[in-house]
């Protein structure tokens, strides 16, 4: 296969997979919002934070730190802060697509070639 058509294939690769994971944290950002903007859902964490905000008793092994948000985390994360989770998202995936197109390559490059000889040594 001519080398810019592989490297074709490999782009469009990486920019679908890009795309797809964008795609679905957009999806799952959607889902997040709808359900914790609800207001039961928000009286129940401010009724659950303000329990946090209690002086321990004597049966609790460990004193918990009150919580400091009015609000659930994943609400204010997805919310708030959801540019910093895509730009998160798409370093760790370029990664992770880097790292399988290097295995995937060594690979190929190794069935052109048996027992690890290369051209040179032949």
């Amino acid at each position: 296969m001519p080398r810019r058509v592989s490297l074709f294939i490999w782009l469009f690769g990486y920019v679908a997979t890009m795309v797809a994971l964008l795609f679905g944290l957009r999806v799952a950002q959607r889902r997040v919002i709808a359900s914790m903007s609800d207001p039961e859902k928000i009286a129940a964490w401010r009724a659950w934070a303000e329990e946090t905000r209690q002086p321990p008793q004597s049966d609790q092994p460990v004193a918990r730190r009150p919580v400091k948000s009015d609000e659930p985390p994943s609400l204010v994360l997805m919310r708030d802060h959801f540019l910093a989770v895509q730009g998160v998202t798409i370093t760790i995936g370029s990664f992770l697509f880097g790292f399988l197109c290097f295995l995937g390559y060594g690979i190929w490059q190794q069935r052109d070639h048996p027992a690890g000889l290369r051209r040179d040594d032949r």
